[in-house]
């Protein structure tokens, strides 16, 4: 009897992602979508420097959340019962914490930081059931989940303190915490040592990255009055398949699924690319808004196709050994944000060429990758046929 119950607790990962995690990353539509909704309001002919911060801090708390969640379910996970309540508790948690958003920071903090705090003690649960459950952790698993718990139960009090203190200090605890937050997560999971399920992290993190480019879809959508302007439509749309090529074509061609790796510096990837992708949904709502000055959003556009292009380029650092970034790549990028550069700083362009420009330099920047991976490819399949021939 007792070797069943020692059976029955055992850590066995689970494998490949769940539906219920795929369930999970949905939510993050709308917590995006909501977030994103604070920018859509300009004022004064532009947006202002206290509601991008609002913005990002929103936006980059609910990535936290979300990777603390995914690297517990990668490492821990083991798709029982227990992790899907804690996963379902979690979902509901985070909506209606990004329901809070369009109240107003000053209105919503109370609500806002409680909800935050009842996610973290959730995590904090989850993260503490695991660490008491399981009987074949190593002694380094058990450190690491331990200081984990910790990290999680200090942030909570931080919010817990943040949303009962008047407003003009709650706000800065809100950031010490969001910080906090941050810090440990990347400290404390580089040292974690054990590497990743990295296959499995590569696909959530793929996962994000598409409900992102999912949300950058109706965003855009609106854009388009009745459907009438047929050619700017098609403009947007070309751009937003080729910003969507240049990651998957890592993702489907070169990535190494299979990479041992303790996977904190693909998940920060991720997360400024999601949070890049976002940025970019503003830029390509704001282009037909005539209230929007027309130089700050044709700059903030560039500004986010740049910073995504020269983010992409990390991605290449995951890739095959056969794959890694050649220099006619690299110059092609560089060739490409210095050109969406001069678009942006053209006197009196109009939107359709701005849209017609920048999507033909981020298709030239993705077709020579293709033609570089396809050299390469080539090469090794020619090596490969005069050994099977010898």
């Amino acid at each position: 009897m007792e070797g069943i119950r020692m059976r029955r607790l055992a850590f066995r990962p689970a494998s490949g992602v769940s539906n219920v995690e795929l369930f999970y990353d949905l939510i993050f539509v709308y917590c995006i979508s909501v977030i994103t909704s604070l920018m859509h309001n300009p004022e004064g002919g532009f947006f202002s420097v206290e509601t991008y911060a609002l913005y990002a801090v929103d936006m980059l708390t609910i990535l936290q959340v979300w990777f603390f969640t995914t690297f517990l379910q990668n490492r821990y996970g083991d798709g029982g019962a227990f992790d899907n309540v804690c996963l379902f508790i979690n979902m509901f948690l985070m909506f209606f914490m990004a329901g809070c958003v369009g109240e107003g920071w000053r209105n919503s903090m109370l609500t806002w930081n409680l909800v935050w705090a009842f996610v973290l003690i959730d995590l904090a649960v989850h993260w503490g059931i695991k660490r008491v459950r399981y009987t074949n952790l190593s002694d380094d698993d058990k450190r690491f989940m331990s200081r984990t718990i910790l990290v999680l139960a200090v942030q909570a009090a931080i919010v817990l303190v943040a949303a009962f203190v008047p407003w003009e200090i709650g706000q800065w605890l809100s950031l010490v915490a969001f910080s906090f937050g941050w810090l440990a997560f990347v400290r404390g999971h580089r040292l974690a040592g054990t590497a990743v399920r990295f296959d499995h992290l590569v696909e959530r993190c793929s996962l994000l990255v598409i409900v992102t480019f999912g949300e950058m879809i109706v965003g855009i959508a609106g854009t388009i009055s009745g459907g009438s302007d047929v050619v700017a439509a098609m403009l947007v749309f070309a751009l937003v398949v080729g910003l969507f090529l240049v990651y998957f074509f890592h993702y489907d061609r070169m990535l190494d699924h299979e990479r041992q790796d303790v996977g904190i510096g693909f998940m920060i990837l991720t997360a400024g690319l999601v949070f890049v992708i976002s940025n970019v949904t503003v830029a390509l709502e704001y282009l037909p808004e005539h209230e929007v000055s027309a130089a700050p959003k044709s700059i903030y556009l560039a500004v986010g196709l740049c910073v995504y292009l020269a983010l992409s380029l990390v991605l290449f650092r995951y890739n095959k050994t056969l794959f890694r970034l050649s220099g006619l790549v690299l110059a092609s990028r560089v060739i490409a944000c210095l050109l969406i550069t001069g678009v942006a700083l053209i006197p009196g362009a109009d939107t359709l060429m701005t849209l017609a420009c920048d999507a033909l330099i981020v298709w030239g920047a993705l077709a020579v990758e293709y033609a570089s991976y396809r050299k390469r490819r080539e090469l090794v399949d020619g090596v490969r046929g005069r050994e099977e021939a010898a």
